[in-house]
C-alpha cells in the first residue's frame, strides 16, 4: 500500500512539520526509474495543498497521527520490500517620514493578545499561520518586560502556565508594577535554536501570544522537522502483505543492533539509515508490551533507574507511554538525548548507544539536529524507494485502503485481510 498512504506520510513530514533547522544543502539518494517530484504535475497539480490541508485538519484532532505515518511508511516500504544562513532581498528604501508612537502600536499586535487577534493582524499584510509560528521563533533570544506579561502572573496564576515557571517569575515580576526583565526563551537565552519552541510545550513562554500557539488547534499542530522533496509516481500493489509476511520482515522492538542491521542490509540499508530512522520514535508512544522484557522480572542494566521505576507505574497493566521523555509532540533530536541518558523505551533504541557501530552516530544526532534532519531525510527518500512499483506495475488506488475495483486478488481491503487472519500485526 504504497502511493497515497506514502505521499500522506511524507507530506506530514514534510509540509506540515515547517518548525526546522533546515538545512540548506540537504542531499539525497538517487531517484530510482521511474519516480520523479511532478508525477502529479499533470493530474493532480493541487496534490500538496489537498493533502496538506487534510492533514492540518486531522493533526488538529489527534496530533499523534504524525507518529502513525511514520510507522506507517517503514512499514509500507520495509515489507513491500546556530541558526540559519540566507540571502536577503536588497534595494529596499526608507521612507521620508517616522512613524508616530500611535501609528507603530495600531499595526503591531499586542503581547497579550490570542492567535486569533494575531492572525488577524499578519493577514492584513498576507501572512499566514505558518509565518506566525516562524516569526514568533525570533522569541529564542531577547529580553520580555514585566509589563507584557503580568497579566498572567496577577492576580493570579494563568492557567496555561507552568507552575514552576510562574513562581520563579514571580521571584523577578513580584508586583504587577515592576520594571524588571527576563529571558524570552528559559533554555538557551542567547543562542538562536528551536528552544523556544520546547519553551512552549512545556508552558513557560512568557507572553499570552507566544503560549496561546500551543493551545490553539490552528497553531499547535505544527510539530516540527524538516522539508524536503518527495519522489512521487510510487504505485500499489494488487495483493496485501499478510499478517505472518509483516511480522517476517519487520524488525522486533527486543531486537540487538546486529539484528536490526542485518535486517536493514536485505534492503540496502545501512549503519547510518539505521540511526537516523529509528529518530522517528522522537514522537508517537510505545506500548509496554513492546518493552517488558526491560522492566520484568527486574530492570534492564542499560536503563535510567528514575526512568525504570516510573515505567513500573505505568506498565503494571496494558498501558502506553511516551517515546520521547523530553519533548513528546515535537519533531528534534531530543531522542537521541534519550538515548545518551538511558531513557528510550525499546531494546532496539537503547542498544543504539551501546554498540560501538551505531554509538558515534548516536552522539553526532544528539548535539547537532541539522545533521540528524539531513540524515533522516535522506534516509526517508532512500526508504521510500525500495522496490518500488512503477509505470504499469501496480495500480494507483482511487482508495488507498482498497484495490481498485475489477482487480483480481483474494482480499479486497486491509480490513478483510485482518478478519480474515484473526488480527493484526504486532509493529515495531
Amino acid at each position: 500500500m504504497a502511493a497515497i498512504k506514502t505521499l500522506l506520510l511524507i507530506f506530514s513530514c514534510s509540509s506540515l512539520l515547517i518548525l526546522s533547522s533546515v538545512c540548506e544543502a540537504q542531499t539525497a539518494p538517487p531517484l530510482v526509474k521511474g519516480l520523479n517530484y511532478t508525477f502529479y504535475k499533470t493530474t493532480c497539480p493541487n496534490l500538496e495543498s489537498i493533502i496538506t490541508k487534510q492533514l492540518k485538519s486531522a493533526f488538529s484532532n489527534n496530533s499523534g497521527l504524525a507518529a502513525g505515518l511514520l510507522r506507517l511508511h517503514f512499514h509500507d516500504c520495509f515489507v513491500q520490500s546556530g541558526g540559519p544562513n540566507y540571502s536577503v532581498p536588497l534595494g529596499r528604501r526608507d521612507s521620508a517620514t517616522f512613524a508616530t508612537a500611535n501609528a507603530t502600536t495600531k499595526f503591531l499586535p499586542s503581547p497579550k493578545s490570542n492567535v486569533s487577534d494575531l492572525l488577524a493582524a499578519l493577514a492584513l499584510n498576507n501572512l499566514t499561520v505558518n509565518d506566525l509560528v516562524a516569526l514568533s521563533g525570533g522569541h529564542t533570544i531577547g529580553i520580555g518586560h514585566c509589563a507584557s506579561f503580568n497579566n498572567r502572573l496577577f492576580p493570579s496564576r494563568d492557567s496555561t502556565m507552568d507552575p514552576t515557571f510562574f513562581n520563579n517569575l514571580r521571584l523577578t515580576c513580584p508586583t504587577n508594577q515592576t520594571v524588571n526583565t527576563t529571558n524570552l526563551d528559559v533554555r538557551t537565552p542567547n543562542t538562536f535554536d528551536n528552544k523556544y519552541y520546547v519553551d512552549l510545550v512545556n508552558r513557560q513562554g512568557l507572553f499570552t501570544s507566544d503560549q496561546d500557539m500551543f493551545v490553539d488547534s490552528r497553531t499547535k499542530p505544527i510539530s516540527g522537522g524538516p522539508n524536503y522533496k518527495v519522489p512521487l509516481g510510487r504505485r500499489d500493489g494488487t495483493t496485501f502483505a499478510t499478517v505472518n509476511d509483516t511480522l517476517k520482515f519487520l524488525p522486533s522492538p527486543i531486537s540487538n543492533v546486529t539484528t536490526l542491521l542485518s535486517a536493514l542490509a536485505l534492503n540496502n540499508l545501512d549503519v547510518n539509515d539505521l540511526v537516523a530512522l529509528s529518530g522517528g520514535h522522537t514522537i508517537g508512544i510505545g506500548h509496554c508490551t513492546s518493552f517488558e522484557n526491560r522492566l520484568f522480572p527486574t530492570r534492564d542494566s542499560n536503563m535510567n533507574q528514575t526512568f525504570f521505576k516510573n515505567l513500573r507505574l505505568t506498565c503494571p497493566v496494558l498501558n502506553t507511554t511516551n517515546h520521547d521523555l523530553r519533548t513528546p509532540n515535537i519533531f528534534d533530536n531530543k531522542y537521541y538525548v534519550d538515548l545518551m541518558n538511558r531513557q528510550e523505551l525499546f531494546t532496539s533504541d537503547q542498544g543504539l548507544n551501546n554498540d560501538s557501530r551505531t554509538k558515534p552516530i548516536v552522539l553526532g544526532f544528539a548535539i547537532n539536529q541539522s545533521l540528524f534532519f539531513e540524515k533522516f531525510v535522506f534516509s526517508m527518500v532512500k526508504m521510500g524507494m525500495l522496490n518500488v512499483l512503477t509505470g504499469t506495475s501496480g495500480q494507483i488506488r482511487a482508495n488507498c485502503s482498497a484495490k481498485n475495483p475489477g482487480t483480481v486478488g483474494d482480499a479486497w481491503s486491509v480490513v478483510d485481510l485482518e478478519v480474515g487472519s484473526g488480527g493484526s500485526a504486532a509493529a515495531y
